[in-house]
């Protein structure tokens, strides 16, 4: 299973780069301050960035390397997955289940070829739930405070991790709560540089209000996610999954083991939705990957013990599988390859500019077009909800000026989920100024275009 994990995670690793990963090429590629000030500016901690900022001086900064890092981190996920469904004395079916899931589920070979964080945090959050489960303190205190300053939203999982070991093995809560005491006052740092983040974007949040058919739909994607996957057709499993897993409740509140997977897998899904309703929305399926090992072993144990009137376990366990690889096909993992949208025009000339309204275009256009000078068409404060102007700067995006009369220049609409008002309307006026070159991308989320004038 680990051969088939990086088997196929090495053949998933072509295709473009989209704006998060090209956000990391551009920040890896920069002076090491200007990468932390570049980070303080954002909503994540700077230590993958600083990392990968190292690992690229060896690699390069090509797709592949790139990409490289989480691809081992996924592979790891599988062996984790592995042991912890051991320790945790699951049966051998579950076990299976679970590792077939961490192998091949469409959102672990997605994130395990992605150029971000996500599945190194989900290889920490696992390594601490099995330091926990084998009572490897220090182990469980070293993984937590790495997790918590990849990315601040760790200490969701962390302290999923911390009750669900309390309220599965209360003869161990003297040495949880040491190790919570531990991995809090090392992380208090990144504490209050999250707290000071979060003040410097303030409101420049594009996540949308949750909905109860937004969370099913998160849930599903936990498992099932591709950029294009058949939710009519994953949510089928899905709800299957559900309805077992709560008519299965009973049984798994009695044993201390499944008690800590069920925990471990529930509690960050409640605090997310409770700081989405209370708060600020955050409610994204990326935001829950740290849990996602533990909903494969909890899923695992669900289908292979429940015993569902029509179907039998057996039935239950075929069926969920048939579906999952049916849905990772039609999904198409894969991304598009580079060369499909992103290359020189013919009439291009050198030196002619290429302005954008939006900060998504420029990041990526700016990975796949280094040999032209790429600009923001200036508007005031017009951009300030995709990236604060703190890490623009450090990043050496540069604003303008508008091009002089006769000058030939090239402007790339971008309008996502990110883009303000004064976006969307900067960018129909200059297409209506241009001549529209290519559709670049026009789905549910993007519709970008290439114009000349």
């Amino acid at each position: 299973m680990l051969a088939i994990g990086l088997a196929t995670r090495l053949a998933l690793l072509g295709g473009s780069l989209w704006y998060d990963e090209a956000f990391t090429a551009w920040l890896a590629r920069l002076p090491l301050p200007r990468l932390v000030a570049a980070t303080l500016g954002d909503v994540h901690p700077p230590l993958y960035y600083a990392a990968l900022w190292g690992w690229a001086k060896l690699a390069g900064l090509s797709e592949f390397a790139l990409r490289l890092p989480s691809v081992a981190a996924g592979v790891l996920i599988i062996w984790l997955i592995w042991h912890l469904a051991g320790s945790l004395d699951l049966s051998q079916p579950a076990r299976w289940a679970a590792l077939g899931l961490g192998c091949l589920a469409p959102f672990m070979l997605y994130y395990s070829t992605e150029a971000r964080f996500y599945a190194i945090q989900m290889a920490l959050i696992s390594l601490a739930g099995l330091a926990l489960v084998q009572q490897r303190w220090a182990v469980l205190v070293l993984a937590s405070v790495v997790a918590l300053y990849l990315h601040h939203l760790s200490f969701l999982f962390v302290g999923g991790l911390l009750l669900a070991g309390l309220l599965s093995w209360p003869a161990r809560w003297p040495r949880l709560v040491i190790s919570s005491v531990a991995i809090g006052l090392l992380y208090l740092p990144g504490a209050v540089v999250a707290l000071w983040q979060a003040q410097q974007v303030g409101q420049g949040y594009w996540v949308p209000d949750p909905t109860i058919g937004g969370l099913l739909g998160i849930i599903d994607s936990l498992i099932f996610y591709s950029p294009r996957s058949p939710w009519l057709l994953t949510g089928l499993a899905t709800s299957l999954v559900l309805v077992l897993l709560a008519a299965d409740l009973p049984r798994l509140w009695v044993a201390p083991q499944t008690r800590f997977l069920l925990v471990a897998s529930v509690a960050p899904v409640v605090v997310v939705v409770a700081i989405s309703v209370l708060w600020q929305s955050v409610l994204i399926h990326r935001i829950l990957a740290g849990a996602v090992p533990f909903v494969y072993l909890l899923v695992g144990d669900v289908l292979s013990q429940s015993r569902p009137r029509l179907l039998g376990a057996g039935g239950a366990v075929a069926a969920f599988v048939l579906i999952m690889l049916v849905g990772a096909l039609v999904g198409r993992v894969g991304r598009t390859h580079a060369n499909e949208i992103y290359h020189l025009p013919a009439d291009y000339q050198p030196g002619q500019i290429v302005y954008h309204t939006n900060v998504g275009s420029l990041v990526i256009w700016q990975y796949y077009w280094p040999e032209a000078p790429h600009r923001l068409w200036p508007q005031p404060g017009g951009l300030a909800t995709s990236l604060t102007d703190a890490t623009k700067s450090a990043m050496g995006m540069q604003q303008g000026p508008p091009p002089g009369p006769g000058q030939r220049w090239w402007y790339i609409s971008f309008d996502n989920p990110t883009s303000t008002g004064p976006e969307l309307a900067q960018s129909r006026l200059l297409a209506s100024q241009g001549r529209l070159v290519a559709t670049l991308r026009d789905d549910l989320l993007v519709k970008s275009e290439l114009w000349a004038e």
